[in-house]
């Protein structure tokens, strides 16, 4: 499932009848499901969350405050959906690949806006924020369709036909809406996708979606002074790749493409210089661009024996410190 795409997939129209409603489907709301009926709070808990605590003012560099795109935007910009289990990669993107987390079984009972808006700790926070990106990316039939045939949705909600289900939806985000109104002096903007985050959530999801490599650099560049620090301080946040190969497998191309036309295009202005008389304007011409180009093509090699340099150096230290801590925690423990 994690390698489906829903770009220019086609949505199947509502007939009279998936309209059509059987006794099953139509009481599949009314009681709570039979497995799961309560929150559990480990199911909204990840240790990621304590790396966006520890950055959250720097958040606004990898995603915009408050926008959430809906489902069928995401189709139309061409994202994957892959599907994870760890709630701190919720609504994370790279490339063209978008993180979600289904929904989990406990969102099956009808009653769960009221667990939701009960007192509780941090893992209900949690749960709180979760509930409300999905009632952001959720929000029209289309919506609704694509999380379906995705499988985002839990039980009974995809036992429900097409249209009796979108419409048992809506009346819960309505719900939930009225039980959790924004603070004061926030508004929403249809237009622009922006849905201020109510009270009593996890303050991650004041943000929609963010940029996993973004993510990657601010917590490499906050915590650069201290890899010699006790592992738990991590310098990335989610590493999908080795970041230097993916360099090469997205740049590469085009870095050997410049490196060839220079190499041509100076070879073209040497033999024009040595050619016969030629006028003042030309050479000199000719003499401006070949200083031009060679100073470019330095500073391309500047910049990637720097970058080079710096991801060996992130390798070799964060291999070395964790042999460190490895060996110090060995001798405590035999101490």
């Amino acid at each position: 499932m994690g390698n489906d795409t829903i770009e220019g997939e086609a949505i199947e129209p509502v007939t009279a009848k998936s309209k059509q409603s059987s006794s099953l489907s139509l009481n599949a709301l009314s009681k709570p499901p039979s497995k799961i009926t309560t929150i559990d709070d480990a199911s909204f808990h990840s240790p990621r969350f304590n790396l966006y605590n520890r950055i959250s003012r720097w958040l606004v560099i990898a995603g915009f405050k408050h926008r959430y795109y809906p489902l069928w935007e995401l189709a139309v910009k061409g994202r994957i959906l892959v599907i994870v289990h760890d709630p701190g990669l919720h609504l994370t993107w790279k490339d063209s690949v978008q993180y979600i987390k289904p929904l989990p079984a406990c969102f099956g009972n009808p009653k769960i806006v009221t667990e939701l808006s009960e007192n509780g700790g941090e893992g209900l926070k949690h749960a709180r924020g979760f509930f409300h990106s999905y009632t952001r990316i959720v929000k029209s039939e289309c919506d609704y369709d694509i999380a379906v045939k995705k499988g985002l949705l839990p039980d009974p909600w995809l036992s429900l036909p097409g249209f009796e289900g979108w419409k048992k939806w809506k009346s819960l985000v309505e719900e939930w809406k009225e039980a959790n109104p924004p603070a004061d002096g926030q508004e929403e903007e249809e237009w622009s996708h922006r849905y201020p985050l109510p009270p009593a959530c996890h303050g991650r999801y004041t943000y929609g979606e963010l940029r996993l490599t973004r993510l990657n650099w601010i917590m490499w560049l906050l915590y650069l002074p201290h890899y010699f620090e006790p592992v738990s301080l991590k310098s990335y946040f989610y590493i999908t790749e080795d970041p230097f190969g993916k360099f090469w497998q997205g740049y590469g191309k085009w870095v050997a493409l410049l490196f060839i036309y220079v190499t041509v295009l100076l070879a073209s202005l040497q033999l024009a210089l040595t050619a016969g008389a030629m006028p003042h304007w030309f050479k000199d011409g000719c003499l401006v661009i070949s200083y031009g180009l060679i100073l470019l093509v330095l500073a391309h090699a500047i910049l990637f024996i720097v970058y080079m340099w710096l991801w060996i150096i992130d390798q070799l230290v964060g291999y070395l410190r964790l042999q460190f801590w490895r060996t110090y925690q060995r001798h405590s423990s035999q101490g």
